[in-house]
């Protein structure tokens, strides 16, 4: 179910309070007594230690595309050959610049820290890497499978 969405003023990258948004989409969808598991699933406007710490202290898990930045591509870069693991998609991915359809791909995840301006418990999340030098880098995204505490 999609609880909110909000179409952006100005750059593509610019997001406008995405703390409150958020913080009021979980409430909202907790509000007729949804109990289960929530997951925020965001894009890159919304990558931030407060984003995910709203998440986290409204019981909810959260999904955010993070930027492609150098940061990110080391951290990727480090990743061990055996740690890839490989995965199917159900229904293929056309790949504009290949000209071709993708099907496979290979994840792996690693420890990354979204901010390092607000020490907090929480900033360590899990990095999913989409097609290793494929389809998500190429567009600068990579994907955040989940927030972890530590």
């Amino acid at each position: 179910m999609i609880a909110a969405t909000r179409p952006r003023k100005g750059p593509s990258n610019s997001a406008r309070g995405p703390v409150a948004f958020v913080a009021e989409t979980i409430r909202t969808t907790r509000a007729p007594g949804a109990c289960g598991l929530l997951v925020v699933r965001a894009d890159s406007a919304f990558c931030g230690a407060d984003v995910i710490n709203a998440c986290q202290a409204l019981k909810a898990r959260s999904s955010v595309t993070v930027r492609m930045n150098a940061f990110a591509k080391a951290a990727i870069a480090a990743i061990d050959e055996a740690a890839w693991t490989a995965i199917k998609y159900p229904k293929a991915v056309w790949d504009e610049e290949g000209q071709c359809w993708i099907s496979d791909a290979e994840i792996a995840e690693i420890g990354y820290t979204v901010s390092t301006s607000k020490p907090k418990k929480h900033q360590e999340i899990e990095v999913c890497d989409g097609v290793r030098g494929g389809l998500q880098s190429r567009e600068g995204q990579s994907q955040l499978r989940r927030t972890r505490s530590r």
